[in-house]
């Protein structure tokens, strides 16, 4: 055991307990532990660590499976295990937990006894199905991230208005095998700014998506065919990321997003694009395509719409200088 502003223990095994824990100084808050050796790190182990701690981070440790998490540690991570199971304490005080590259196949149970979380991922695991109504009273939560995992289906079977709909900022779902997405599933998180669907095999889109405080959507690396954006409302979006799908042509009404500052279009499908289909788009500063589609842009005819638009667009006509338009 070494420590200095925080404690480092390797090869951690349930005898060293007792003796290791004892001689942790009294200013310590933070405790790293590499390659845990024992399967299960429960509360007798736990319990033994002075009342200063309340940071627990363990690594590379293949051996563990389960870990109990006493009431007083405010934040864990365990990276790099075969974790299966997460138990937390009653009335935890826990408000960061990060739980990465594990077996952990389903949000614990007794996540409901960690009212205080602001902070959940549980990413590079084996989750497959995800209830939002699981997170229902979870009113401190503003950042949720279930990346890289298994995740084909998301739902929401709350039969009551949850207090993680006034509380949730960030929403990461990608990288996960999603194929059908209903947006409306998010409406219900009235304070979220940022939707992350990256790299998530959807291949559908359907519902209205309305969400006022929603600024950052996330959609690249899947296989969107098409994208119908009438009827939604999304007045503060101001990033949309939609590069390598499988899009042929510009989303529907994609028009009425006045707000949205850049839009991210490159490596899909569309060869034929006419500055039209995003000249209302008043506020875009940046707009990322394939030099194939900007040239087809020169040829549609329709630069003096933009003309009004030099300071906003200057970047943008650098790149398509070299195909000979005149504007006027």
């Amino acid at each position: 055991m070494f420590c200095n502003q925080e404690c480092f223990i390797e090869d951690f095994e349930l005898d060293d307990s007792a003796y290791a824990f004892k001689h942790i100084p009294s200013n310590v808050k933070t405790l790293l532990m590499l390659n845990v050796l024992i399967k299960h790190m429960d509360l007798l182990v736990l319990e033994k660590l002075p009342r200063s701690v309340d940071t627990l981070h363990i690594q590379l440790s293949y051996a563990l499976k389960w870990i109990s998490i006493p009431r007083t540690l405010r934040w864990v991570t365990v990276v790099n295990s075969k974790l299966r199971r997460i138990d937390i304490a009653a009335n935890s005080l826990m408000n960061y937990l990060d739980i990465s590259s594990s077996d952990v196949v389903k949000v614990p149970l007794t996540i409901q006894n960690a009212r205080k979380l602001s902070y959940l991922r549980i990413s590079s695991s084996k989750l497959s199905a995800i209830d939002f109504a699981t997170f229902c009273d979870h009113t401190a939560m503003k950042e949720l991230l279930l990346d890289d995992n298994k995740i084909r289906v998301i739902a929401n079977s709350a039969n009551r208005y949850c207090g993680i709909y006034d509380s949730l900022i960030s929403l990461v779902l990608s990288q996960n095998k999603l194929t059908a997405v209903n947006m409306e599933l998010f409406n219900v998180f009235v304070k979220l700014n940022v939707l992350s669907l990256q790299s998530s095999s959807i291949t559908s889109i359907s519902g209205h998506l309305a969400l006022e405080t929603l600024s950052d959507l996330w959609m690249d690396g899947n296989g969107l065919e098409q994208l119908d954006l009438c009827g939604w409302n999304v007045p503060s979006l101001s990033n949309l990321a939609l590069a390598a799908n499988l899009l042929t042509l510009v989303p529907e009404c994609i028009n009425n997003l006045t707000n949205v500052h850049t839009l991210t279009l490159s490596s899909n499908r569309i060869f034929y694009f006419t500055i039209e289909s995003v000249a209302k788009m008043s506020s875009l500063r940046t707009l990322k395509t394939d030099l194939a589609v900007l040239v087809n842009l020169s040829r549609g005819g329709y630069i003096s719409i933009i003309d009004n638009w030099w300071e906003n667009w200057k970047q943008f006509y650098d790149h398509i200088s070299t195909a000979n338009m005149n504007i006027n």
